[in-house]
């Protein structure tokens, strides 16, 4: 896990100084100290005579504030379609809210909320920041599916997320993907409007200006998201497989999780409804994958991959550990036990 995050950060910071260094140029093109006319990849570079306030902290505090607006929309973005999906949750059964008391106590957290979402997809999620705030929300195609002993195991996973605060280290891990989402939109959606556009009023050298710092943000973005979209998926896959470990723990049964995770491998439709509301990280089951630009009106660069590219590089970018991999070290755990 440290490797994950040590990694993401680093590949953060160099995104935000190549951003930082783009959000200059473009400031003092505003300001007159760069001229707009670009031959080819070269721009006239002129920033004598202008405050450091302007040249540097400007574009610093700009940086800052898009970085911090983007992520902003997509959580406002994401919890209406939250508030719009929770909206259908109903009360569980009570055999449910007691096994969910009693694995409580074994784990030694609060007793988290519970609700069934109406949907036939077999999963379960948790969301809520800390132990005292959480909620699972199992969905009625997972009741129907799991005996009551595999109800148990995944309870356990549930509650081994809530234990470890994945909620809370995840949503901070998948913050530099976001912004690099919303950067890679702006990037693609303003390229095609220019396209689109036949405004005679911009200058030739302004136009070309503005297209090749558009290129360069898209590129900049496109390799940002991947590289972040990689870091977070390992992260979020050694996360599930702590979980893994948490609920053999909870339960006693590494078996029993075990056979869980093989029943629940690939049992559903793709669950978009899930998906939309960015829980993807912390169900107990993967969620079919692909670009989500449906659910948040945001593209990412694999949108522009064909459907084979995509299947061969899910497992790289998947949130999940592979199912074998998964059952292989709980069995493991059941013969060291």
């Amino acid at each position: 896990m440290a490797l994950s995050l040590t990694l993401l950060a680093a590949i953060t910071g160099a995104f935000v100084l190549a951003v930082a260094a783009g959000v200059r140029m473009a400031t003092l093109v505003l300001l007159g100290s760069v001229r707009s006319d670009v031959v080819g990849a070269a721009v006239s570079y002129r920033p004598s005579g202008l405050s450091p306030w302007l040249t540097i902290v400007l574009p610093a505090a700009l940086t800052v504030g898009a970085f911090a607006g983007l992520a902003a929309l997509d959580r406002w973005r994401r919890g209406l379609l939250r508030r719009r999906f929770e909206a259908g949750l109903r009360d569980p059964p009570d055999d449910v809210e007691r096994a969910l008391a009693n694995l409580s106590r074994i784990a030694n957290v609060p007793t988290p909320t519970v609700r069934v979402a109406e949907t036939a997809v077999p999963t379960a999620f948790t969301t809520g920041a800390r132990p005292g705030s959480a909620r699972i929300t199992v969905t009625r195609g997972l009741l129907e599916r799991l005996s009551d002993e595999e109800l148990r195991a995944v309870l356990a996973h549930e509650l081994s997320h809530v234990k470890n605060r994945d909620v809370s280290a995840m949503t901070v891990a998948m913050g530099p993907v976001v912004v690099a989402e919303g950067l890679w939109t702006i990037a693609t959606e303003d390229e095609r409007s220019d396209r689109r556009s036949a405004d005679g009023r911009a200058s030739r050298s302004t136009g070309r200006f503005h297209g090749v710092l558009t290129a360069i943000l898209g590129v900049a973005a496109g390799l940002f998201w991947i590289a972040a979209r990689l870091a977070t998926a390992r992260l979020a896959r050694h996360r599930e497989l702590a979980a893994d470990r948490g609920a053999a723990a909870i339960t006693g049964e590494p078996s029993l999780v075990a056979a869980t995770v093989q029943r629940l491998d690939g049992g559903g439709p793709a669950a978009t409804d899930l998906r939309a509301v960015g829980i993807e990280a912390f169900a107990v089951a993967p969620l079919s994958e692909g670009p989500n630009s449906w659910a948040t009106g945001w593209q990412t660069p694999m949108a522009l991959l064909p459907q084979t590219v995509r299947k061969l590089l899910a497992p790289a970018f998947s949130y999940h550990p592979d199912t074998e991999r998964r059952v292989r070290r709980l069995q493991a755990l059941e013969g060291d036990s």
